[in-house]
């Protein structure tokens, strides 16, 4: 278990290293996994938000132009896969000329939501309204098709060659709309296409989409772009109707693993069918499958 070596990490990142290379080099791995994007992300959080203070005209105009393609689309309900600290969707929120009946964003590192809480108080958005979680963009603790739409911010972009897992699972979800923004391979130049095999980054997201059964309505490059080796691309994708869901407004947890629902009981959140617990700390539901406690007995105690 890489978790055995979080000091040796923690050092290494305090060294300015590449700590996902370095974990890749002792996994053996050629590609990023969850658990070496997981632990990046921990080590990174905090400086996401500090970057965002420093660049808030970019941020302004980068929310803006995303805000500008869901306002477009007339989505009721809005979530962020990877939304890191929440500085791309506190921005898009304030963008909008519609406030969502529906808000919320989750990622896979616990201190990163954390981080993400604090910013969205900062921009003036309440824990109330925005309902931020820890989970694995794989294995989404939400009900089938019961948000307008779901959205990325270059949070798809480290998972070449899970292409297929991660849209599955936002297809599912996805009720009307699927908007990326991410690094395209197919219309990148050589020198970023070198850059993307070397970091790993995701390859034909409009084609897995279409082969999953989504319609791409529009694939191009995006106006803005902080890294010139690393342009944006923005992506939509129009979800197949599905008459029994065209009427769900409200945002569901759901146990990631067996997908039967969770309810809200003492601080946690418990699965009535599936005898799984999940734990709060400190604000933040932790929904990822390895969060999943078994408390067979749970009700015996109610």
């Amino acid at each position: 278990m890489i978790s055995k070596q979080l000091k040796k990490i923690s050092d290494i990142y305090k060294e300015g290293k590449n700590i996902t290379q370095y974990i890749n080099e002792m996994k053996g791995a050629k590609y990023n996994d969850t658990e070496s994007i997981l632990i990046a992300y921990e080590f990174q959080s905090g400086s996401y938000s500090e970057i965002a203070r420093k660049n808030s005209k970019f941020r302004q105009e980068y929310t803006n132009k995303i805000a500008e393609v869901i306002d477009s689309l007339e989505a009721d309900t809005i979530c962020e896969v990877g939304v890191g600290e929440a500085t791309t969707l506190s921005g898009v929120v304030k963008q909008l000329k519609r406030s969502p009946a529906v808000i919320c964003g989750f990622d896979l590192s616990w201190s990163r939501i954390k981080y993400a809480q604090k910013f969205c108080i900062e921009e003036g958005l309440s824990n109330k309204s925005t309902h931020l979680f820890s989970a694995d963009m794989f294995a989404i603790p939400l009900e089938d098709k019961c948000l307008d739409l779901l959205y990325t911010s270059h949070s798809l972009e480290p998972n070449r060659g899970r292409e297929e897992e991660a849209l599955r699972e936002l297809i599912r979800v996805a009720r009307k709309w699927i908007v990326l923004l991410e690094p395209s391979y197919e219309l990148a130049g050589e020198e970023q296409r070198e850059r993307m095999d070397k970091l790993g980054y995701v390859r034909d997201l409009p084609g897995t989409l279409e082969r999953l059964g989504a319609t791409v309505v529009e694939h191009k490059l995006f106006e803005i772009h902080s890294n010139p080796l690393n342009k944006t691309a923005l992506t939509i994708a129009k979800m197949p109707i599905i008459e029994e869901y065209k009427m769900k407004t409200q945002l569901a947890y759901v146990c990631p693993i067996t997908k039967m629902p969770l309810k809200y009981i003492n601080n946690c959140f418990f699965g009535e069918e599936c005898l799984l617990t999940y734990p709060i700390i400190e604000g933040v539901p932790c929904l990822h499958p390895q969060n999943a406690i078994v408390t067979a007995r749970f009700p015996d105690f109610l």
